[in-house]
């Protein structure tokens, strides 16, 4: 099914039903690369989600009733994610743990070739990269193009050349299954 994408402030029947959650980038960003500019690697930002979990993002609609989430990135933000000032661990609401403890990384694949990540895509798991000072998570590959597909932070799909993608699968990543809330009618616990 395609249904134009995510929308803001709304969520799809499917959605509640199989428990489609956006999670805050910056919830995990934000502990790895304590200060606003910097950087982090993505196994190092990955460790963190395995061990304390996420928080949503704030995109999310009202009706899923989390106690606890924050935006996705101290940046412009978009349709997808949203925007706003830094937010240190430090500043996190109050017991945000109770909420993120339920989206944790269960069980994690790590690529040992380049062919194996587009596997990965081809089996329908995202692969997260990190290149040129950015984490990219491809999401499709077009094998008539050779392109790697990636949303981004602004709302649209760009793409990494086969050549870029031989460079970066080093150090990639897929999530394969997360922990998640027991009761989806009342998922922040």
């Amino acid at each position: 099914m395609n249904y134009g994408g995510p929308k803001k402030d709304f969520r799809y029947q499917e959605s509640q039903e199989f428990g489609s959650v956006w999670l805050s980038p910056l919830s995990v960003y934000a502990e790895a690369n304590p200060r606003k500019w910097g950087g982090a690697n993505v196994r190092q930002v990955l460790e963190i989600a395995v061990r304390r979990g996420m928080l949503p993002e704030t995109v999310q609609p009202r009706d899923y009733g989390f106690r606890h989430a924050i935006v996705g990135t101290s940046g412009k933000g978009g349709q997808n994610n949203a925007g706003g000032p830094w937010v240190s661990v430090s500043r996190f609401p109050e017991g945000w743990q109770d909420t993120a403890r339920h989206f944790r990384p269960l069980e994690v694949i790590f690529p040992e070739s380049y062919e194996q990540a587009v596997c990965l895509l081809l089996h329908g798991l995202v692969v997260s990269v990190g290149r040129n000072g950015h984490a990219v998570p491809w999401a499709r590959w077009i094998p008539d193009q050779r392109l790697h597909a990636y949303p981004d932070s602004y709302d649209i799909v760009r793409y990494d050349s086969e050549k870029t993608a031989r460079s970066a699968w080093k150090g990639s990543f897929a999530i394969a299954s997360m922990t998640l809330p027991d009761d989806w009618s009342r998922p922040a616990g």
